[in-house]
C-alpha cells in the first residue's frame, strides 16, 4: 500500500487488510501542537503498550490488521494530508467495511479518517471546541480539527469542554454543534448525554486531554479539571456496537512512563470487545 510503513511486532494482528474487521493505523502527525509535543511518538508507545497485554475478549485473536504507520512529510503539512487521505482511500477500495482505529498524532488527523466512513455524528471527547476557524494564521491547526470536521460534511458533538473560546461557543450554537462540558458530565451523568445525541453510526475521537492528569498524565494539554476514566469506558462500551471508527490523539509518550499508552491500549482493546 503506497504511503504506509508496514509495522509487525505485536503478534496476533497480523489479519489480512481484504477480509479483517477492524484495522489499526497510526497517523504520527504532530506539526502544529502548542503545548507539549511529541505526539509523533504516540503510536509506537501505544504498541510497545500492546506487548504487555493479555488482551481483551478476543482482541488478538480476532483477526485484526495492524497496517503500521502513515508515513507522515513532517514540515509539510499539505503533503501528509495527501498521503493520509490516499491511505483512507487505498484502505476503502479493498475494504470499505473494515473499522479503523486510528492512533495520532495530534488531534487534527481526525480529519482524515472521520469523512472517510459513513459516520452520522462524530463524537468527539475533549477538553476544547476545537471550533476555531484558524489558530496562528493556520487552518489545519489541531485546534481547528472539529471545525474541519465540520468542513468536511460530518456532525459533530463534544463531550467533556473544559477551556474553550467565547467565540468557539457562539459558533457552535450557530452550527449545531451540541457540546457538554466536564461538570455537566459529573452531573448528569453520561447515559444521560450518550440519549440527548442519538447518533446511529457514531466515529469517536478522543483527545487524551479529556481526562484528568491522574488518568491520562502524558496528554499534550494539561486538564485540572478533566474526567475521571469510568464515564469514558461507560460511552465506549454504549458506542462501540455502533462506531464505524475510532481515533486517541493527543498522546505525547514523553511526558509520563507509559501510563497513557496502556490507558490507550485497555480503551481500544474495551471498544473492540463491545463491538464483537
Amino acid at each position: 500500500m503506497d504511503f504506509v510503513q508496514k509495522i509487525t511486532y505485536v503478534p496476533g494482528l497480523d489479519g489480512n487488510i481484504v477480509d479483517c474487521s477492524h484495522y489499526i493505523l497510526g497517523i504520527p502527525w504532530d506539526g502544529s501542537q502548542t503545548e507539549r509535543i511529541g505526539s509523533r511518538f504516540a503510536p509506537e508507545a501505544v504498541r510497545r503498550a500492546m506487548l504487555h497485554s493479555y488482551g481483551v475478549g478476543k482482541f488478538f485473536e480476532s483477526g485484526i490488521c495492524d497496517l503500521g504507520d502513515v508515513e507522515v512529510c513532517h514540515g509539510s503539512w499539505e503533503q501528509t494530508a495527501k498521503r493520509a487521505k490516499s491511505v483512507m482511500s487505498q484502505i476503502g477500495e479493498i475494504n470499505p467495511k473494515a473499522m479503523p482505529i486510528v492512533l495520532g498524532g495530534e488531534h487534527s488527523i481526525t480529519q482524515f479518517v472521520a469523512p472517510a466512513t459513513k459516520a452520522d455524528l462524530v463524537i468527539v471527547f475533549d477538553a476544547h471546541l476545537d471550533l476555531l476557524n484558524e489558530f496562528d494564521g493556520f487552518r489545519f491547526s489541531h485546534a481547528c480539527a472539529s471545525r474541519r470536521v465540520l468542513d468536511a460534511g460530518k456532525k459533530v458533538a463534544v463531550i467533556g469542554a473544559a477551556d474553550f473560546h467565547a467565540d468557539e461557543a457562539a459558533f457552535a450554537k450557530r452550527a449545531g454543534v451540541q457540546y457538554f462540558t466536564a461538570d455537566q458530565v459529573r452531573k448528569a451523568g453520561i447515559e444521560s448525554i450518550l440519549r440527548k445525541l442519538k447518533a446511529k453510526r457514531p466515529y469517536i475521537s478522543i483527545d487524551l486531554d479529556v481526562f484528568s492528569p491522574a488518568v491520562a498524565p502524558g496528554a499534550s494539554c494539561i486538564n485540572p479539571v478533566g474526567l475521571d476514566l469510568e464515564p469514558v469506558r461507560t460511552a465506549l462500551a454504549a458506542l462501540s456496537p455502533k462506531a464505524v471508527g475510532i481515533d486517541f490523539v493527543e498522546y505525547c509518550p514523553l511526558y509520563d512512563k507509559g501510563e497513557t499508552a496502556a490507558l490507550i491500549t485497555r480503551l481500544m482493546m474495551e471498544s473492540v470487545a463491545a463491538a464483537e
